[in-house]
């Protein structure tokens, strides 16, 4: 009985080890697996650029469409400022008139 006791904790420490060394990483997993973790970082870092760079593109593009607006504006203000003028113009030859026709009749 103690002998069959044995043979079976012999058994177990067998198919143990044996489930160990299945388990157990071999060399070349570890390079493996290495290799793997410096391409992901290397695919983080090419994404972190890409990002950096759309961020950029995106900044940029957002600042042309200020320019263009203050651009758009200060033509809306040139313009009603030539329309400001030119009514004051007119406003000035009548008023000229009114003081040509004033001194003919005195």
């Amino acid at each position: 009985m103690l002998e069959k006791a044995v043979k079976e904790l012999n058994g177990r420490i067998v198919d143990f080890e044996t489930k160990s060394y299945a388990n157990s990483p071999k060399p070349d997993a570890a390079k493996l697996a290495q290799a793997k973790v410096s391409d992901l970082q290397a695919e983080i870092k090419q994404l972190k650029e890409k990002n950096d760079s759309l961020l950029a593109q995106r900044s940029s593009n957002q600042n042309a469409r200020t320019i263009q607006h203050q651009l758009a504006e200060s033509e809306r203000q040139r313009a009603r400022q030539e329309e400001e003028t030119r009514k004051a113009e007119l406003k000035v030859e009548d008023l000229k008139e009114q003081i040509d026709q004033l001194v003919c009749l005195l």
